[in-house]
């Protein structure tokens, strides 16, 4: 990607933050906050991030599809997506304030069957878990990590493991701990 094609990236994914802010900050319920709890913030959290979701990921977004039924409950992330082989998995927790991210991955040996994954013998070969509130940044953060992590080919581990050093490199800070 060249300069300027990050820049464009950027600028659009600001763009589309700021309108999707708007957008549901007349929702019921916003910031969401009672998602758990409350209908109207469960929806309106399941529709910002699956619209955050959909634009980031752009076309490749039809490949993904539900982990488990949304539902709302503390314990599960409202949004949680995977592609259907399952090489690949986006989990949303919202957060009321901060958040953060990881991205973990496991060696597809000769154990790792797919078409059972469902069934909960293994877990996902990747997995990018992302817990944010509002924030504008912190989205715009998220929108950019995951366009990234759903394009970028993975040959090895070590690829895996250097595109979350440089996610922790340059989006570290806006995830850090709000009470410090």
């Amino acid at each position: 990607m060249t300069c300027r094609e990050a820049v464009e990236h950027s600028t659009n994914a600001a763009r589309f933050v700021d309108e999707l802010l708007i957008k549901h900050r007349d929702m019921p319920g916003f910031p969401f906050d009672d998602w758990a709890t409350d209908a109207a913030s469960f929806h309106g959290v399941r529709a910002l991030w699956q619209e955050l979701f959909k634009a980031a990921a752009g076309d490749r977004h039809a490949d993904y599809e539900n982990v488990i039924e949304p539902r709302m409950d503390a314990d599960f992330s409202p949004y949680d997506v995977a592609l259907r082989d399952r090489q690949r998995r986006v989990a949303i927790h919202p957060e009321r304030r901060g958040g953060g991210f990881t991205l973990a991955m496991k060696f597809a040996t000769d154990d790792y069957r797919p078409n059972i994954v469902r069934l909960g013998e293994l877990p996902d070969r990747s997995w990018f878990a992302i817990a944010s509130d509002v924030d504008p940044k912190r989205l715009k953060a998220v929108f950019e990590m995951i366009r990234i992590y759903v394009s970028t080919p993975f040959k090895t581990l070590e690829a895996e493991e250097r595109m979350n050093q440089e996610f922790i490199k340059a989006y570290g800070h806006l995830f850090s701990d709000p009470e410090t």
